[in-house]
């Protein structure tokens, strides 16, 4: 038996769940985006036709354990967290997690009413993703794909008309609260804090370069003989302050 790091109860990992884990493991490194996602939908969404009969039988075995129903948000999470971990080292891969996370938001409709004439096999794993697609971890991988797939800078005028969590890649001090619950693997844990790093660094950068260009400008003002120099210099506001309310935090 072996344990997952990161689980809040160093619960054991089964057989089962291992070569689960590590069939994603493998996949991970062979297949494309879009072939994960699909085959990623097939085995956990719509609960049929997934082309590997032998994890099909293991997904089988899985949702027959006693525990089932307080394990499979971990389990599923994990899995979640294996492509994740691997795409976002790759930047051309990274809308793969945006979409990912959005299989779930875009299959409500595969737990309904109309799930009784399913199999009793799908009925389970749907209630079981429903419940998934309702819990803290899902919320909380919600957040991490906004952080890394970011939408282009919003200007002050449209941020009150955006929910708060949009504003979370913003404030990096933020990242250890909201990327983060108790079942984060640590490899996840230590993603988050290499993120928090590079955010920072990149704000303060953009910060830097923004303050020397309105000072350049200003001088323009006494030294048009450098209007030349300063147009290469161009920088963009990086914060959703005015740039009286960004200068005046700054003094």
């Amino acid at each position: 038996m072996n344990n997952i790091p990161g689980d809040r109860h160093n619960r054991p990992t089964s057989p089962e769940e291992q070569e689960l884990y590590n069939h994603w493991l493998e996949q991970v490194e062979t297949q494309s985006t879009d072939i994960l996602l699909e085959r990623f939908r097939l085995l956990f969404i719509q609960g049929t036709g997934y082309p590997n009969h032998q994890i099909v039988q293991l997904m089988r075995k899985l949702l027959r354990a006693k525990h089932i129903e307080g394990d499979f948000n971990f389990i599923i999470n994990r899995c979640c967290y294996i492509l994740i971990n691997r795409w976002h080292t790759h930047p051309e891969r990274r809308q793969g997690i945006y979409r990912l996370v959005d299989l779930f938001d875009s299959q409500k409709s595969v737990y309904t009413a109309s799930s009784a004439i399913k199999s009793r096999y799908i009925q389970q794993l749907s209630y079981l993703v429903n419940n998934f697609r309702n819990s803290p971890q899902y919320q909380t991988m919600k957040r991490f794909a906004e952080v890394l797939c970011e939408p282009l800078q919003s200007s002050p005028s449209m941020i009150e008309s955006q929910p708060l969590r949009t504003l979370i890649p913003r404030y990096p001090y933020l990242y250890r609260y909201c990327l983060i619950n108790d079942d984060s693997p640590y490899e996840h844990q230590q993603m988050i804090q290499t993120i928090k790093l590079q955010k920072q660094k990149k704000f303060e950068l953009e910060l830097s370069k923004y303050a020397l260009y309105q000072m350049r400008q200003n001088a323009r003002s006494t030294k048009p003989q450098e209007l030349t120099t300063t147009a290469t210099l161009a920088a963009t506001n990086p914060t959703l302050l005015s740039n009286e309310e960004l200068f005046f935090a700054l003094q």
